[in-house]
C-alpha cells in the first residue's frame, strides 16, 4: 500500500468543503478577496503565489469541512448500516454547511463589486 491513502480494492465516503482558485491582477486585489473568504468563513484560505511575468496572485480558498471514512476493504465491508446512515448525515450537514459559506460569500462579493 505504501504512502497512498487509498489503496485498490477499498471504498471511502469522502466529503470537504468546496475550494475555489482566483487569479488576481494584484496583490491588493488578492489581499481583499482573502479578507473577503476568511470573514464568510473560508477559514484555510491563503495566497498560493504570484506568477513572475505577469504579477497575478493566486488566491486559494477553502473551509475545514473535511471527511475522509473507509467503509471497506477488498471483501471486508467494515461499517453497519447504521454507522453508513450516520456518517452520510454528517456528510450531508457538511455539504449543506459549505453551501451556505458559498452564498455568503456571493453576497458579500457582490457588495463589493
Amino acid at each position: 500500500m505504501g504512502d497512498a491513502p487509498f489503496a485498490e480494492g477499498e471504498l471511502w465516503l469522502l466529503a470537504q468543503s468546496p475550494i475555489m482558485h482566483v487569479a488576481c491582477r494584484t496583490v491588493e486585489c488578492a489581499a481583499v478577496l482573502l479578507r473577503l473568504a476568511l470573514d464568510t468563513g473560508f477559514k484555510y484560505s491563503g495566497m498560493k503565489g504570484i506568477a513572475v511575468n505577469t504579477g497575478t496572485v493566486v488566491v486559494e480558498m477553502l473551509s475545514t469541512e473535511r471527511m475522509d471514512v473507509p467503509l471497506a476493504s477488498r471483501d471486508n465491508v467494515l461499517v453497519d448500516d447504521a454507522y453508513v446512515g450516520f456518517i452520510v448525515m454528517k456528510a450531508n450537514f457538511m455539504l449543506h454547511r459549505g453551501k451556505e459559506k458559498l452564498k455568503r460569500f456571493e453576497l458579500r462579493l457582490h457588495e463589493l463589486f
